[in-house]
């Protein structure tokens, strides 16, 4: 099982991370190895999406349903389960806690572990990368939509 959880600060606003983090449609613009997605399902609530992913020679799709919860008690999340894919597990949590100045601290938390042992191998000497781009790639598309925010 793979496992990664951090908390950091961001200089943009909770509602704004939790909006580009809840567009899952546009992944493939600006995720590193998401070259397609397809939403199955969409309510209020939750989005059912099917993610392509090509990761070197790893080329394969998952669906997730996403859990979309719009400031609760102070706070946006966004949850993400398994539906199906090559995943044996699949859990994804976001949190978008407000601060006075207008920024936000972001509690990310991934945890997941591929059926093929073969795969599960090949993503040991590369995790911590992926992740950190991962991650990195929201504050980017971040940049891109609202701006560089000033220190």
């Amino acid at each position: 099982m793979h496992t990664h959880e951090e908390t950091y600060r961001s200089h943009y606003s909770a509602e704004q991370l939790y909006k580009i983090v809840g567009d899952v449609r546009s992944y493939p613009e600006f995720l590193p190895w998401v070259s397609a997605c397809r939403i199955r399902e969409e309510t209020a609530e939750y989005i059912i999406a099917e993610l392509l992913i090509n990761f070197k020679a790893f080329r394969s799709s998952y669906t997730s349903k996403v859990w979309l919860k719009d400031c609760q008690s102070g706070v946006y999340s966004i949850d993400v389960g398994l539906v199906e894919g090559p995943f044996k597990a699949l859990v994804n949590h976001w949190s978008f806690r407000p601060c006075e100045d207008g920024s936000c601290e972001i509690k990310f938390f991934l945890e997941f572990a591929f059926k093929s042992k073969i795969l599960s191998n090949m993503l040991d000497k590369v995790f911590c990368t992926v992740v950190s781009r991962m991650v990195k790639a929201f504050e980017d598309r971040a940049q891109q939509i609202y701006g560089k925010k000033k220190d």
